[in-house]
């Protein structure tokens, strides 16, 4: 909530309107439960472990799918991604993810999201002739429309002779540190319900 709330008046267009998108997301969510009391158990919390060490670390943790869907729910992935195939697509597609990558793959994903743009989600970003600032990936191209699809899944279509300019950003729209504050036991549990999901 406090890093949405720091973008609501961020410099870029496209980053302020996906902030108070965000904002009034989370407002609609009910009150996260009160964590469980920290156990000797719980472990160090991610960005206190080496990036070379966590996919072992993660290995050798318990998960629980269960508190991992929470985790899941409370983190509001679920603002940018889907995980299961009834559910209408935003980001990129969480469902079946450890059918098409491995447990470090997913790992490098999540904590550097730049490191690896998924096909076919290259942030785009348009400017139209009136003035207006939209980002999203592209979802179909013609010769004569674009169309684009935000991240809370909302799609448009524009027409090639509105826009005044297109660029297309290297980086992920995800940003980093997401999970930074988790423990690596709460990182096993948030990959094993992903692993628990179904691809389509």
């Amino acid at each position: 909530r406090d890093r949405v709330q720091a973008l609501v008046t961020s410099p870029v267009a496209s980053v302020r309107e996906a902030a108070v998108y965000a904002n009034g997301r989370l407002a609609a969510l009910p009150p996260a439960a009160a964590p469980a009391p920290p156990t000797a158990a719980a472990g160090p919390v991610v960005a206190a472990v080496p990036y070379e060490e966590l996919v072992a670390r993660v290995a050798a943790s318990a998960p629980n799918v269960a508190a991992g869907r929470q985790l899941f729910e409370q983190r509001a992935c679920g603002a940018c991604h889907t995980t299961a195939p009834s559910e209408a697509e935003k980001g990129p597609y969480l469902g079946g993810i450890f059918t098409r990558y491995n447990r470090a793959e997913v790992i490098e994903s999540i904590l550097r999201p730049s490191a690896r743009v998924a096909q076919g989600f290259a942030s785009n970003t348009f400017t139209t002739t009136d003035g207006r600032q939209l980002s999203g990936f592209v979802v179909r191209e013609g010769q004569d429309e674009v169309v684009m699809r935000d991240l809370t899944g909302a799609e448009t279509t524009l027409r090639k002779a509105l826009i005044s300019s297109r660029t297309v950003s290297e980086g992920s729209m995800m940003p980093a540190g997401l999970v930074d504050t988790l423990t690596v036991q709460e990182l096993a549990s948030l990959l094993a319900f992903l692993e628990s999901t179904t691809a389509k």
